[in-house]
């Protein structure tokens, strides 16, 4: 039947088909697009502080000069110029207010982190009971009134556990 209809099994090619060249050509184009795509050239914000330095000037103790001005991470007198995170920031500004509020501050010993953690597991489990039995009285209940007991019953279990939690903590850590 196919031979009666003169139907092709493919495609035909069109006549006038081209196919795309690049406009610079093939040479041009290949030798640029295989470099270093990480490169920032000249911009000290973007550099590490750890690279050295550029000469800007001839003279190298005007240079060693102007870029301790400029680049405070060349100088020798800060311990790195890597920029702070928010939280560092953060941290550091709350150790000044403990400080200027008169707080001290104590270091924990590998005891007490390991007593802390042994709390902390445990109300973990806890908690975790207390969702698995939740979840398994919520799904033989179907009126909402009930529904709505027991999910206020498991908010205070939470909420209970959790006090607990903290008083233990606090009574390791005061």
């Amino acid at each position: 039947m196919a031979a009666l209809l003169d139907v092709a099994r493919r495609t035909a090619k069109a006549a006038d088909e081209k196919i795309a060249q690049p406009n610079l050509g093939r040479g041009q184009v290949g030798g640029g697009v295989h470099r270093a795509q990480d490169v920032v050239c000249r911009h000290l914000g973007v550099e590490r502080a750890d690279e050295p330095g550029k000469a800007v000037l001839a003279n190298a103790r005007v240079d060693l000069v102007f870029g301790e001005i400029h680049n405070p991470s060349m100088s020798d007198d800060s311990n790195t110029g890597d920029p702070k995170t928010a939280y560092e920031i953060a941290m550091e500004r709350l150790r000044r207010e403990d400080a200027a509020a008169g707080v001290e501050e104590r270091e924990v010993s590998k005891e007490q982190k390991a007593e802390i953690a042994e709390i902390r597991r445990v109300y973990a489990a806890k908690a975790a009971e207390a969702e698995i039995l939740y979840k398994s009285k919520l799904m033989s209940v179907f009126e909402p009134e009930e529904r709505a007991k027991i999910e206020q019953g498991h908010r205070r279990d939470l909420e209970r556990i959790k006090e607990d939690e903290e008083r233990k903590l606090t009574k390791l850590r005061g």
